[in-house]
């Protein structure tokens, strides 16, 4: 591979991380808080209607952080109003997390936002390069993946 496709690669890479800084609203959150929020989200839309929340442990293997440190985020997060802890009905021992409505508020205006961004982009270059893009892409992250590179 010659030097100029693995600099506009590794350069490209270091944009893309760059821009991609949350510049949706994030209601004061901090990066990891938003994703934590988006965790039990999409936690809440894959269990039943019977849904009491998300364990505290739960929340941890999902983000990929300690316990100790998932309760700390859990206890800012619910602090600034965004998640609340209810108690099992059938074992008040057990602690789950849910979303406010000013947590799901948030998650709302930050996926009307990104979704516009998405759109613009489209606009700009075309449905049939973003495409392309997207599938270059996923071939990019399905070798990724199956070869464990880290770039």
């Amino acid at each position: 591979m010659g030097q100029d496709v693995s600099y506009r690669f590794n350069s490209f890479m270091k944009k893309i991380h760059m821009i991609n800084k949350p510049s949706v609203p994030t209601g004061g959150l901090y990066r990891s808080e938003f994703f934590m929020l988006i965790v039990i989200k999409k936690h809440e839309a894959s269990s039943g209607e019977n849904y009491e929340g998300i364990k505290p442990s739960e929340i941890a293997e999902l983000t990929g952080s300690s316990i100790s440190a998932a309760s700390k985020q859990i206890k800012t997060v619910e602090e600034k109003g965004y998640i609340e802890r209810r108690y099992s009905k059938n074992d008040k021992r057990v602690v789950y997390i849910t979303l406010t409505d000013k947590g799901r508020n948030i998650l709302a205006q930050a996926k009307k936002e990104r979704d516009k961004k998405i759109e613009a982009i489209v606009e700009a270059i075309g449905e049939e390069k973003m495409s392309t893009f997207l599938d270059i892409g996923e071939e990019i992250l399905q070798f990724l993946e199956n070869d464990k590179v880290v770039i």
